[in-house]
């Protein structure tokens, strides 16, 4: 079953437009994920030369990923990939135990 493209808030898209803009300066490849077949999978997905791919789920000031993507990200972490959920207002990573400052340290 295929999932819908969401329809982002206009602040989130902002957001998201900014970070995109600063991860290509750091030399990442990103690409925007519209939609997929697997529910909760991550807005953004990053290659950049010696890092692991980095795939980015983005959300406004007070949203929290979902169940599904929480489940997505910690099954991309899993594969190998560095996953986390984005505050894109407050450009900051959202609380998540399994994730500590080391791991993306430089990424951003």
């Amino acid at each position: 079953m295929g999932s819908n493209p969401k329809k982002q808030s206009k602040s989130e898209s902002v957001g998201q437009a900014k970070l995109i803009r600063r991860l290509t300066l750091k030399g990442w490849h990103v690409t925007k994920i519209i939609s997929t077949t697997r529910r909760g999978f991550p807005d953004l997905l990053c290659f950049r030369s010696g890092d692991r791919p980095m795939l980015i789920e983005c959300k406004t000031s007070g949203k929290q990923a979902t169940a599904q993507q929480q489940a997505m990200l910690n099954q991309l972490r899993e594969f190998g990939c560095t996953a986390v959920a984005w505050d894109v207002d407050r450009d900051i990573i959202l609380s998540d135990r399994r994730i500590s400052k080391a791991d993306t340290e430089g990424l951003f």
